[in-house]
């Protein structure tokens, strides 16, 4: 098996646990009430967290490898994607905005502000 494969594995695993833990969260503050004790560590990843995430560990990616590292739906995927204050397209591939703003400033294309 091909090394990205066992990477792309591995984010659907760790994706299904946050998922789970989202859930276990839900089902103690749902029935504990406010004395369910919630672990200050806790921290639900929102899909666009996630898709942050995976630019920024992997660089700029195909809206194709996106869906493949994921799993998530491409009709998911293009709402994430819509979020133009945090996604950019450039030559087919989905960049964060910050980053190519950083990039544009270091060519002394953007003035620094």
């Amino acid at each position: 098996m091909e090394d990205i494969e066992i990477k792309k594995i591995i984010l659907r695993i760790d994706q299904k646990i946050k998922s789970l833990e989202t859930a276990k969260q839900v089902l103690i503050q749902e029935f504990a009430g406010e004395r369910a004790i919630v672990s200050p560590s806790f921290k639900a990843e929102t899909r666009k967290g996630a898709v942050v995430k995976l630019i920024q560990e992997h660089g700029p990616l195909l809206r194709k490898e996106i869906i493949e590292m994921t799993g998530f739906p491409l009709g998911t995927l293009a709402y994430v994607l819509n979020d133009k204050n945090l996604f950019c397209n450039k030559d087919g591939k989905w960049d964060l905005v910050s980053r190519e703003s950083k990039e544009k400033k270091q060519l002394g294309l953007i003035g620094n502000e």
